[in-house]
């Protein structure tokens, strides 16, 4: 993507921050995360696993954040891991399906069915919301973030090929 898209995304997010904050302060710290979104997607440098994990990672920053502060800083850190979700389910469907060939179908319905832990996560948040606190409660997203990033970088690997 070129510089001049880069520019303009920015630029919009930051126009759409400040016109649905109609304060100007609080664009410029959403326009902090846009920035450092671009970079993320930079460092990825169009490899769709390497950019998962980076952003993986970014999100386990994010809501480690949100534990350790409060106020403004944990509301922006958790306003902020929905940026760096964007690309998430899109690049773990393409590098879960690849490679398998004529049992893409299959595959790629399971993966639909395993979209389940959506719904155990946030109970099992719920309960731990109202055992420990709810910034506790997050840390239970610092280890699906890490284990996404471990996807990112090594679990989408084949572990074998498949030989005629």
């Amino acid at each position: 993507m070129g510089w001049c898209y880069l520019v303009l995304i920015v630029a919009f997010g930051f126009l759409l921050a400040w016109y649905l904050s109609k304060e100007i302060h609080l664009a410029a710290i959403f326009l902090i995360f846009i920035a450092l979104n671009v970079v993320a997607f930079k460092i990825g440098v169009n490899k769709p696993a390497r950019t998962l994990a980076v952003f993986a990672l970014a999100n386990v920053v994010l809501v480690a954040s949100t534990v350790l502060f409060t106020g403004h800083v944990a509301m922006w850190t958790l306003i902020a891991v929905g940026l760096f979700n964007s690309i998430m389910f899109p690049t773990i469907f393409t590098l879960a399906i690849d490679g398998l060939g004529e049992h893409t179908g299959q595959g790629s319905g399971i993966l639909c069915a395993a979209i389940v832990g959506g719904a155990i996560v946030p109970l099992l948040m719920g309960y731990l919301a109202d055992t420990m606190g709810i910034q506790h409660a997050f840390l239970i997203t610092v280890l699906c973030y890490a284990y996404i990033a471990y996807y990112g970088f090594k679990g989408y690997m084949h572990t074998h090929s498949a030989k005629a």
